[in-house]
């Protein structure tokens, strides 16, 4: 099985715009995550899904400088963009993940691929109802549902979020949620990048544990914010999560 996990950035996000590109540790988010991506051992290649959009070449220059692949695509229309920045790797299975969550944990992205190949599914998830921290969510499907659902898809808020049309429709395609430990099922801690004190969160995060261990862990994370900074928590606290359709 053949696992492209993709990346989606753009420079245009409402909230914080050209996040992608903030620096973390001095590199770009951007970076940071491609590195903890290519960390998954499941994972045969990384590629970035950026746009058409002009104020993107930023994006795509990076991405020349580091050697990864990029494609660029409609602004909007997400599901279009993976499936035709997928289409010259011809991948089995996509790992569809954005530019926010940087802190994502490579075990997290292995453990989905395994799931969604051991029980013959066409899109597994691990937050489908379990409350999986913020920022540490997956999806993952297999390229003939992503086809599939560009056919059957029209709505174009639902297109906007890529492969979650398969998710919308249980009578269609095989769905499985792949199960998280407890331990991470956190409303407490928020991981994800909308907002300035969401980077602030993340980049403390990030400068104090990488020193320590490039490859640190999802429980690294946790004990950092349970134990040694418990007040750092607080910091993105009063961020409201994005709703559907937001940028």
């Amino acid at each position: 099985m053949k696992v492209l996990a993709t990346i989606e950035a753009r420079m245009g996000a409402s909230r914080l715009p050209g996040k992608v590109m903030l620096p973390l540790g001095g590199e770009p988010m951007l970076g940071r995550k491609i590195e903890r991506v290519k960390r998954a051992r499941r994972v045969d290649a990384v590629k970035v899904l950026t746009t058409v959009n002009p104020q993107n070449q930023v994006i795509a220059d990076y991405c020349g400088r580091i050697n990864v692949p990029v494609f660029r695509g409609s602004e909007e229309d997400v599901l279009s963009r993976v499936l035709e920045g997928t289409a010259a790797k011809n991948p089995d299975i996509i790992v569809q993940l954005t530019g926010d969550n940087i802190l994502i944990d490579p075990g997290l992205i292995d453990e989905a691929v395994a799931y969604l190949i051991d029980h013959d599914l066409d899109l597994v998830s691990n937050s489908l109802t379990q409350k999986t921290l913020i920022g540490w969510n997956v999806r993952a499907f297999t390229h003939s549902a992503l086809i599939a659902a560009n056919k059957a898809c029209a709505d174009p808020m639902i297109r906007v979020h890529g492969g979650y049309y398969i998710q919308l429709h249980p009578e269609q395609f095989k769905i499985g949620e792949v199960p998280v430990d407890p331990k991470y099922h956190r409303t407490d801690i928020r991981l994800t990048v909308d907002e300035p004190a969401d980077y602030e969160l993340t980049r403390r995060v990030f400068e104090t544990l990488y020193p320590r261990k490039a490859d640190f862990t999802k429980d690294d994370i946790l004990d950092l914010l349970d134990c040694e900074q418990p007040n750092w928590k607080n910091i993105n606290m009063a961020v409201v999560q994005k709703k559907p359709g937001e940028g």
